[in-house]
């Protein structure tokens, strides 16, 4: 048994101008600044991240000590 087809009729080109203007465009600003570099200092600024660093370098000297 098939499905009945439907018919998709998307907007006109004068009603996406008025949703634009309504709603703003569909976009997301922060693509442009989203970079490698950007998402890499987020990630370090972290507060456990942060955290995680300063417990590893209160070990360490711990650790060398032992050797």
């Amino acid at each position: 048994m098939t499905e009945p087809q439907q018919q998709i009729k998307g907007l006109s080109g004068d009603e996406v101008l008025q949703s634009r203007a309504k709603y703003a465009p569909n976009s997301l600003a922060h693509q442009d600044k989203n970079t490698f570099l950007t998402s890499l200092i987020e990630m370090v600024k972290e507060p456990m991240f942060l955290k995680t660093k300063m417990e590893l370098e209160s070990l360490l000297p711990k650790m060398l000590r032992k050797l």
